[in-house]
């Protein structure tokens, strides 16, 4: 599907519905990662790891470097939750899952 047309789509999805634009039965090919804390239930994606990681930045600009720093170490395969010890003790104003989830999926 086009950007446009997809974007379109987006723009009229009213909030917390969804919208199957394609579907595909090979689990190689089409998967979706769920995951539970306790009562809350979460399905991230890639997706949602860039917005969530935008949504820091922005409300701790003052942070970036350094979470920028921490996600290419764990790019390059250390310890995600070993990693993130520094910024667990920071307040983030706007984000979307916790940043052990976060790093985790990255």
């Amino acid at each position: 599907m086009k950007y446009n047309k997809m974007f379109e789509i987006v723009k009229e999805l009213e909030f917390d519905n969804e919208f199957v634009v394609k579907k595909i039965n090979d689990i190689n090919k089409n998967f979706q990662i769920f995951l539970r804390n306790q009562d809350r239930h979460f399905r991230p994606n890639h997706l949602g790891v860039l917005i969530d990681l935008n949504l820091r930045v922005r409300s701790r600009p003052d942070l970036k470097k350094e979470m920028a720093k921490v996600f290419d170490n764990i790019y390059y395969k250390k310890d995600p939750d070993q990693e993130i010890q520094s910024l667990l003790e920071q307040e983030f104003e706007h984000f979307l899952n916790p940043l052990e989830i976060i790093a985790n999926l990255s």
